[in-house]
């Protein structure tokens, strides 16, 4: 488990007045783990794993409660699983549902033609990529800021003269190195 995630929980179980179950909640993790395939410990699913843990340790039985996230992971919307779920432990998360096969991202429409409909016409493929990642009023702010010109980022740049001073002069190599700060 991510050691910034068993801080959290660390401290999240301590504000319930349940940190003596920490133990008891790692090796419930293990077995979580174990029972839904060996699943990534990256995010979001160490969280899932987590989650699904603790809900095991407090509950009066095992997986009696799911979180949809697990249960869309069982189900294959996070893409493949690596390793093999039973089919009991199965049927009883997904609750009979069809397991996806197909790439995640096929079940997603394409994004590019709703923002077109949505916030278009653009004057030009730049004006599209920031509506698809920015709200309406970032973008706004990002066009009347205007494109980023290099020469006024670095018109009173040290590196930029220094550049410019060696290109300069007849030199045909030069070595630079980094001297630790004393």
């Amino acid at each position: 488990m991510p050691g910034g995630m068993i801080s959290n929980l660390k401290s999240q179980l301590a504000a319930l007045g349940m940190q003596d179950r920490l133990g008891q909640i790692l090796e419930e993790a293990a077995l979580v783990r174990a029972d839904l395939g060996y699943p990534i410990l990256v995010s979001p699913f160490a969280q899932f794993i987590v989650t699904q843990a603790v809900l095991n340790v407090v509950g009066e039985e095992r997986y009696a409660t799911v979180p949809n996230e697990v249960r869309k992971y069982v189900l294959g919307q996070y893409g493949e699983i690596a390793g093999t779920i039973d089919p009991n432990l199965f049927d009883r998360i997904t609750r009979g549902a069809e397991q996806n096969h197909a790439r995640p991202g096929d079940l997603l429409p394409p994004a590019l033609p709703r923002v077109r409909a949505e916030r278009g016409p653009f004057a030009s493929d730049d004006d599209l990529l920031l509506a698809a990642f920015y709200s309406p009023q970032e973008t706004g702010a990002l066009q009347a800021a205007g494109p980023i010109r290099l020469e006024d980022t670095l018109a009173e740049s040290p590196l930029l003269t220094l550049v410019k001073e060696i290109a300069a002069r007849p030199i045909r190599s030069f070595h630079l190195s980094r001297r630790a700060a004393r």
